[in-house]
């Protein structure tokens, strides 16, 4: 069974599947398509939070309306956007035109994904990320990072903590346009991959990459004038035109 809040506005010419839960914020453009059991707009952690103490004050059964109440973030679906079965957006996501989202996917609050980006399938994308256009991803993203476009990434990108003050903070890396981060590599800590620079697969980067690098093993890194492939690896991205 489906669930469209009341509070959601969903423009004529949009798709939904079998049970599609839609919350309450969510703005739905022309085009869109939403395949089956997918949620859009699912509460973050702080509203899971103040339903949380709704049911410690509640005298008698609550359900999905009072649920829906605490969501006061908007989630943004623009037009042409495609979500496959299974996937789960959160409140506070936005996704910009022609953004595939994979089945099984799930993209966190507080999260934007820029224009003919493609979440591949089961790709998890954490909170406080921001991602540019025309990418690929894949794997896990942790929350706080940030990712230009035309990026491919099939590895694993993990925040650190850090300590100001009395406050942690969470840090992301930051993946620069045309980077590629290949199958299971992993990116740790809140370093900078250079604009295409290329980690090979299963590699671990804990240290910032220098664009027009290589990198393999643990932080072995070949600038590309010393790298047999960089033609080969350069010529794979589209050209001005091509952009266009």
């Amino acid at each position: 069974m489906s669930y469209i809040s009341p509070r959601a506005q969903i423009d004529n010419g949009v798709y939904f599947g079998h049970n599609v839960t839609i919350h309450a914020g969510v703005q739905i453009s022309k085009g869109v398509m939403i395949e089956d059991y997918c949620v859009i707009g699912k509460p973050s952690r702080d509203q899971t939070t103040a339903f949380r103490q709704k049911l410690k004050d509640a005298t008698g059964r609550l359900g999905i309306e009072d649920y829906d109440e605490v969501i006061d973030t908007p989630t943004i679906i623009a037009k042409d956007v495609t979500i496959q079965s299974h996937s789960t957006i959160y409140s506070g996501v936005r996704l910009a035109q022609g953004v595939i989202c994979e089945d099984n996917s799930t993209v966190r609050w507080d999260t934007s994904i820029g224009a003919f980006t493609k979440v591949m399938v089961n790709g998890f994308v954490g909170s406080y990320i921001k991602i540019g256009e025309y990418g690929r991803i894949s794997g896990l993203v942790s929350n706080s990072t940030t990712i230009g476009n035309y990026v491919t990434c099939r590895g694993w990108l993990i925040h650190s903590y850090k300590t100001f003050g009395s406050s942690l903070t969470v840090i992301g890396p930051t993946i620069q346009d045309y980077a590629v981060v290949g199958r299971d590599a992993t990116v740790i800590d809140n370093i900078t991959i250079g604009e295409y620079a290329y980690v090979a697969a299963a590699a671990i980067v804990t240290k910032n990459v220098p664009p027009k690098t290589l990198v393999r093993g643990v932080n072995e890194m070949t600038p590309f004038e010393e790298w047999s492939g960089a033609a080969v690896f350069m010529a794979s991205f589209p050209s001005p035109t091509d952009k266009k």
